[in-house]
């Protein structure tokens, strides 16, 4: 047996042996699968779209990930006395089993590790300790893999040096097992016994795997001892681009046949970018099981011709760069070509295989992505297809949203895919849960509680229309409810309680209101004032919301107090129960949430850890588990792909484009803990750092036709320059470097810009928008020769007269609401008058708004052909209507309110109370004289008598005199005059 490595710079070429390989020497037997380790679903999507290109069948087929794979190969090569125990092991060494396990023992031997006690004490203890022993079990999972043998030197009871608590609380949790690295170890001293290799396949391929921690390529290589091992790597320079020892070098020759060439000149990208790559490969050369080393006639040029010239005619900008990767040259103004090459002149216009752009915010990067797009799939003449694009960035989750916004149209709906999303970007479901847990538990406020139930799930349940949304707003606005169910829960934020403003407060007036006809100066029980009318249909949908509401609130005192984690596994599926109701969209999400949900407590069981714990810490570990990547992701379905930087997602496309390359943001940086003794580092080490750079080099090979970078080089508020991420910015070295005027295209702040749309810029500013296009020629016009912008309204709107009678109401609403009358009566949309819109804090002061209607309801009682209510009275009516501040704020905003009503004159009330609205005065508001009108106000105000008996004339304008409603005007323009 032996291990074989094949290494090319191409990963079609790559499948194109495996696929030759698996042709040619089939199986012994057709019934036993073919295993293929693949390190990501997206290789595994790809490599079995590549052998079924020509029309062959691609079955029985096992593509295990790498860890998984390993571990079922130990599974089917102990005996089977040993197996039972090897998965129990498996089971409690997991990070998430551990992590209780050490959240126990923190808590039982409390004071036995100092340098923990400071982080652990104070508030939230708990909470706090199950985030550390989350950290501390993910920690010793990597010690596991990357520092085993340290681990077993602290079984065996030698020095830890300063880490003494690490080496205590390790051998604790592995105390009476073999553990992880002792079971590899058990691994490596069978393989030699033949009775075992029957039990493994007779080949076993690993494809398109750039890194592996060592333990794991020394486990393929034991298992190269017993089976065929191959592995298919992605090596972007055919030249030997290490700095290592002579002896390397040597072993690379002797494997190769003799074959090696070798150059002192390095390529700037690749000493910058692949040292990830550099070190996985000395590590393999290394194997002395390494049998065949197959490199030289797997390499195949870039560029369409080869040369030995670094003219590289015809060649793209991109395939350029690619083919001095490969050949690890690098170029400079004063290149000889021949060892270094000359800088080459470029066609903008025609070479656009590699373009820099620089954009504001994300939402410019997607814009300018989809115009980019539509030229390419325009100019390639149907070559291009939505299929044969990839878009990647950081986090793809961060995108999401505006990708949806962006290419929700009519040219690219259903025609793209979204992979590498969580649970919780995924399901709206599952972030609802969050929130019904928070809110439950939290201050109740009526913005967030109504917002729960913008899940339809929800909604069904509850059997709540989208429709009535609306009036549920308007009940809660008018009834004063702000947060707090009621006034006993309000004791834990402030440390007394009342009941004023809470939903108990106004479910019971709105319930009064329906229940009985009571005046509305009457309390009821002299503390109830009866709100609302609903009746029918709106009297259903307020039982039905106060069913949820009152849900929410036992849900909220059932998480009040701590629980084992079974315990808080069995209320959280009630609360799905509760609050959820599956249909044949929401099933899948609801069925993922359960899952979740019985995986926490699982953990916990296998942890032995019943401890009772609190809300908070439950919350987190499931926020955690919602937020990991799912693995069922959608990956080439035949759009375009966007997904995140992961290793080896830089499968071959003709287009690749990359999001997010900011400074600060990418390479995504290493948060290691203080504690982490992996910062001494080792070959082979994993480097988020490193793996990103590789992940940049990858994704700048996988390119066929074009690649598009993105970036936010200025500020969207200052537009102050920013730089981009650092292997960005050694690219746009070497672009400039390798071509003569290379530049970055800087875009602007918005994609209205009539330079988009001017045909002078060319044609590297394009914008494909046609509602753009109209915008930036209404604006151009404007600003070019002072034309009015075009009305993006669907009609013209023309002056009309005035109407012969305007009723002074209507000149009411004109003043104190100008862009409602505007909208209302010359575009002709409707609002509702009575709508509420719900608050979440109780006032403790009066706006303007609030103190006119405190005013305008005392003086409707004053006015009133009944006696009024007395001051005392009316104070506590409109404190249990929740118009006015508790306390002496509300009580002083009550006496200045009736002292304002009351310094209202006689001959005023006689106006006000005057019934006979037939008598006709004319107003002078023509001529748009405002002081006039003013003054005619404070006349009236003054002498009412007067004022109705002399009518005036405007225009032939006429107003009838003024029922109620003229009060309130009169009122404002007394109280303005002052």
């Amino acid at each position: 047996m032996n291990f074989n490595l094949y290494s090319s710079n191409k990963l079609e070429d790559l499948a194109a042996i495996f696929r030759r390989m698996i042709f040619d020497r089939p199986g012994p037997d057709p019934f036993v699968p073919e295993t293929v380790v693949v390190q990501t679903q997206g290789m595994a999507t790809w490599l079995e779209q590549e052998m079924a290109r020509d029309g062959s069948i691609m079955a029985n087929f096992d593509m295990p990930f790498l860890q998984s794979f390993i571990l079922k190969t130990m599974r089917q090569l102990l005996p089977r006395e040993e197996l039972e125990a090897f998965n129990r092991e498996c089971r409690i060494f997991s990070p998430e089993v551990a992590a209780w396990r050490i959240f126990r023992l923190l808590g039982e031997s409390a004071g036995r590790w100092p340098e923990l006690d400071r982080y652990l004490t104070g508030s939230e203890p708990v909470r706090k300790r199950r985030q550390l022993a989350g950290r501390i079990a993910d920690l010793f999972d990597q010690y596991q893999v990357y520092r085993g043998d340290l681990l077993e030197a602290w079984r065996r009871g030698e020095e830890p040096g300063r880490y003494v608590w690490q080496q205590q609380l390790y051998r604790e949790i592995a105390k009476g097992f073999t553990g992880p690295y002792g079971w590899f170890r058990k691994f490596f001293e069978r393989v030699p016994e033949r009775d075992l290799w029957s039990r493994v396949p007779v080949r076993i391929s690993v494809f398109g795997v750039g890194t592996m921690p060592p333990l794991y390529l020394n486990f393929l290589r034991h298992l190269s001892a017993i089976t065929e091992v191959n592995l298919f790597y992605l090596n972007p320079c055919r030249e030997f681009w290490d700095t290592y020892e002579k002896r390397f070098r040597d072993r690379l020759a002797d494997k190769n046949s003799g074959v090696f060439e070798s150059t002192d000149v390095e390529n700037p990208l690749l000493t910058s970018l692949g040292a990830q790559g550099r070190s996985f490969f000395a590590q393999t050369l290394e194997l002395p099981e390494l049998a065949r080393v197959r490199s030289a006639e797997l390499f195949r040029s870039f560029v369409p011709e080869k040369s030995e010239s670094l003219a590289y005619p015809g060649a793209t900008m991109l395939q350029t760069i690619q083919e001095d990767i490969l050949r690890m040259r690098r170029r400079g103004p004063d290149g000889d070509d021949v060892e270094v090459g000359r800088t080459r002149k470029i066609d903008y216009r025609r070479d656009r295989s590699i373009r820099v752009h620089s954009c504001h915010t994300i939402r410019r990067e997607l814009e300018v992505l989809k115009d980019e797009l539509i030229r390419l799939f325009d100019e390639s003449n149907g070559v291009v297809q939505p299929r044969d694009v990839i878009v990647m960035a950081p986090d793809i989750n961060a995108y999401e949203p505006y990708i949806r916004a962006v290419f929700n149209d009519e040219t690219f709906e259903g025609r793209y895919g979204i992979s590498d999303r969580s649970l919780r970007q995924e399901s709206l479901i599952a972030e609802t849960f969050l929130q019904l847990l928070r809110q439950a538990s939290g201050r109740f406020e009526a913005s967030e509680i109504l917002s729960l139930l913008d899940t339809p799930a929800l909604r069904q349940k509850f059997r709540i229309a989208d429709a009535e949304m609306e009036t549920l707003r308007e009940l809660v606005g008018q009834s004063a409810i702000r947060w707090g169910y009621d006034a006993a829960a309000r004791r834990r934020f402030c440390d007394f309680e009342f009941g004023e403003f809470s939903w108990r407060c106004g479910f019971d007036r709105l319930l009064l209101g329906f229940a009985m006809t009571a005046p509305e100066d009457q309390l009821v029980n002299g503390e109830y004032l009866p709100c609302g009318n609903a009746e029918g249909s709106d009297a259903e949908l307020l039982g039905r919301f106060v069913s949820f509401v009152s849900s929410l609130a036992e849900l909220g005192e059932r998480t009040g107090n701590a629980h084992s984690a079974e315990a808080w596994a069995q209320l959280f599926h009630n609360a799905v129960d509760t609050f959820f109701r599956p249909d044949k969209e929401s099933l899948p999400e609801i069925t993922a949430l359960r899952g979740t949900i019985d995986a926490f407590a699982a953990a916990a069981r296998d942890g032995n850890c019943d401890e009772p714990l609190p809300l908070e810490a439950v919350t987190d570990q499931l926020s955690d588990s919602f937020s990991l990547v799912q693995n069922n992701m959608p990956f080439l379905r035949g759009g375009i792909t966007f997904c995140s930087m992961v290793p080896l997602r830089s499968i071959p496309m003709q287009a690749v484009a990359l999001l997010g390359l900011n400074e600060g943001e990418f390479p995504r940086r290493d948060i290691r803990l203080g504690f982490n003794i992996m910062s001494d580092r080792r070959l082979g080490d994993r480097s988020r750092q490193m793996e990103d750079r590789y992940l940049f080099l990858e994704a700048l090979l996988a390119a066929r036709r074009t690649l598009m970078l993105f970036y936010h080089g200025s500020d969207p508020l200052t537009l102050e320059e920013r730089p981009p991420a650092v292997p960005l910015a050694d690219l746009i070295d070497v672009l400039k470097a390798s071509f003569r005027d290379f530049e970055v295209i800087r875009h602007s702040l918005q994609s209205f810009n009539f330079r988009y749309f001017d045909p002078a810029n060319g044609t590297e500013l394009r914008c494909y928008s046609p509602e753009y296009f109209r915008a930036a020629r209404s604006l151009h016009g404007y600003l070019a020769g002072g034309a009015e912008p075009e009305s993006r309204l669907p009609f013209t709107l023309r002056p009309e007269p005035l109407p012969p009678v305007l009723e002074l109401a209507e000149l009411e609403r004109a003043f104190l609401n100008h862009p409602e009358y505007f909208l209302r009566n010359r575009v002709g949309l409707s609002f509702r008058t009575d709508r509420c819109t719900p608050e979440d804090k109780e006032p403790f002061t009066l706006d303007g708004l609030g103190s006119y209607q405190v005013r305008d309801r005392l003086l409707d009682w004053r006015l009133s052909s009944d006696e009024g209510p007395s001051g005392e009275l009316a104070y506590r009516l409109m404190l249990a209507g929740g118009q006015l501040p508790l306390g002496s704020a509300g009580k002083n905003e009550f006496e200045t309110a009736r002292r304002q009503v009351a310094a209202l004159t006689p001959e005023q009330y006689a106006l006000l109370t005057e019934r006979d609205h037939r008598n006709r005065f004319d107003v002078p508001v023509a001529g748009r004289d405002d002081t006039a009108f003013r003054a005619w106000l404070r006349l009236l105000a003054e002498a009412p008598s007067a004022a109705a008996a002399a009518p005036f004339a405007a225009d032939g304008a006429q107003c009838r005199k003024p029922p109620g409603a003229l009060a309130r005007l009169l009122h404002q323009g007394q109280r303005r005059s002052r």
